[in-house]
């Protein structure tokens, strides 16, 4: 198995919210810009003030859980291969998305980004 990254727009989002933990990503910043590029048509080094850490899932779940003390949990759906998600800190009090997910990434996935949109701008 693999570690998924997140995509392009939530890494971005990540670091807009505050997200500054080292990856060891070299790597993964020249290919992230390499795909901005590609879908943009351009780049231009200076338009983004920030470097973009391409993390993981598991480390932006992580990154949840140790400096906001956010949870968020993937379980099994209703239905044979299907799952939900569920966010639990002190501020939210719980959040279960009422949508089923066909893969647990895709419902990791909309789950960081939910937790992200809900993150007070650091």
């Amino acid at each position: 198995m693999q570690d998924e990254y997140v995509l392009i727009d939530t890494a971005i989002l990540a670091c807009q919210k505050g997200f500054k933990t080292p990856t060891n990503s070299d790597k993964q910043y020249f290919d992230i810009v390499r795909k901005i590029s590609h879908e943009l048509k351009w780049f231009n080094h200076e338009e983004i003030p920030y470097l973009i850490e391409h993390p993981t899932q598991s480390l932006l779940q992580r990154w949840f859980r140790e400096k906001h003390n956010i949870h968020i949990s993937i379980t099994r759906g209703g239905h044979i291969d299907t799952y939900n998600v569920f966010i639990f800190d002190y501020i939210y009090s719980g959040h279960n998305t009422i949508k089923e997910y066909n893969s647990y990434e895709e419902a990791l996935e909309d789950g960081l980004i939910v937790t992200l949109k809900k993150l007070e701008d650091e």
